[in-house]
């Protein structure tokens, strides 16, 4: 991952947070709750993202190993060397 796309990543968790801190500290009107629920969830959206992301990013590197294997594999059981 672009260190840069890592850093924009932590900047919006952040600015979540300062949203909901911001709300907490605030006068609570008819909407604070409502706000402070929003921001949580706007929070966990962006985690279940990231995390996802994580496992995207690794499939598709995992599938250029496996092929490789599955090849590999291929031209062994295809050649005489398992007989001998």
């Amino acid at each position: 991952m672009k260190p840069y796309i890592f850093q924009n990543e932590i900047k919006l968790v952040l600015n979540c947070f300062k949203k909901i801190k911001y709300e907490l500290n605030s006068t609570f009107d008819i909407h604070t709750k409502t706000l402070i629920c929003s921001n949580i969830e706007l929070l966990l959206n962006y985690c279940n993202r990231f995390y996802s992301r994580q496992f995207i990013t690794r499939e598709l590197i995992n599938t250029n190993v496996v092929n490789q294997l599955d090849l590999v594999l291929y031209q062994y059981f295809e050649s005489n060397q398992p007989e001998e």
